[in-house]
């Protein structure tokens, strides 16, 4: 008696090969079978997944069958479906295996390799534009590809268990503190800021006439004077100790912008130890009162200089 399903006469429905494999197709797709079944709880196994969506890749197995006998029509369907779960090595996870929710679409006829034939038995399933393909051949060509098929899908199997194996390992370099060096990233370059053009460096502004430091009031003519661009004459020393200074990035007279700070950068001298810290700052406010106390005096000075020559004047 023929296929009734195929109408040939070298089987039945239960071997059929097409049936079985246009049945999964129709489960993995639809989730409908195109063959009434006596069984229907194991259709439900078959196209329902924990949340009852999906169908679960796991119930496909047949290891997972063995508390009941399957018929032979039944075990076909099963490895069609298994077939598929290889197609995707990067499909996402879900309930610990591969969550298929792509399309499988069968080609129309005359759109494969060769033309549609009715005796055709053979599928290959193919990944095309991130689409799983089913094309029918027949004869040596539907062989081959059948033979093909089975290669590329223990490949691909190898594919998706190193895929499985590098999503794992990366995520155990994340938790364990997620450092660059760990999980083969680059190292982030330090960033600088851009350069400053040549023509901004020169002095814009004519140097404003001084004859005295105005940090430390002493005479310019004693010392080596620096020249900002905007104009202000200071002593050398006394702009070099301000711009290392924590707060040292403007112009003590104008507070035009001059020092950029690098991410992390401390004044000179501020890592010494803690036991020292409070006998350099007692040392620096015993300096500071000395230098007010002797600018003061050179301030004094300096007017009752400038009184003495009025009042002869007057007299």
């Amino acid at each position: 008696m023929p296929c009734s399903y195929c109408h040939l006469p070298s089987h039945n429905i239960s071997a059929c090969q097409k049936a079985s494999f246009e049945r999964a197709v129709s489960i993995y797709n639809d989730g409908a079978d195109l063959v009434l079944t006596h069984r229907p709880a194991v259709l439900q196994q078959w196209i329902t997944d924990s949340d009852g969506h999906m169908p679960s890749e796991a119930v496909w197995d047949l290891s997972h069958h063995h508390r009941f006998r399957q018929t032979p029509a039944h075990q076909n369907v099963i490895r069609s479906l298994t077939g598929f779960r290889g197609l995707r090595p990067d499909a996402p996870m879900r309930d610990g295996h591969v969550n298929l929710n792509h399309i499988i679409e069968k080609l129309p006829a005359g759109g494969g390799p060769t033309s549609w034939n009715p005796n055709v038995v053979i599928m290959k399933v193919t990944l095309v534009d991130n689409k799983v393909v089913v094309e029918q051949l027949d004869g040596d060509i539907g062989r081959s590809a059948h033979l093909r098929y089975k290669s590329d899908q223990k490949l691909l199997m190898l594919a998706r268990r190193r895929t499985q194996q590098e999503q794992t390992r990366m995520a155990r370099l994340q938790q364990a503190g997620g450092d660059a060096r760990l999980i083969g990233r680059p190292l982030p370059i330090p960033v600088r800021p851009p350069p400053i053009p040549v023509e901004e460096l020169i002095l814009h502004t004519n140097a404003i006439e001084t004859t005295e430091c105005p940090v430390c009031m002493d005479p310019l003519g004693n010392t080596n004077k620096s020249i900002l661009r905007c104009g202000h004459q200071f002593c050398s020393d006394c702009i070099f100790r301000h711009f290392q200074g924590a707060g040292g990035t403007k112009c003590p007279c104008c507070r035009s912008d001059y020092v950029h700070r690098v991410p992390g950068w401390l004044p000179p001298g501020s890592q010494r130890p803690t036991h020292h810290r409070a006998q350099h700052r007692a040392h620096n406010a015993t300096g500071r009162i000395d230098r007010l106390e002797t600018m003061m005096e050179t301030m004094i000075q300096r007017m009752l200089q400038n009184i003495a020559p009025q009042a002869q004047t007057n007299v």
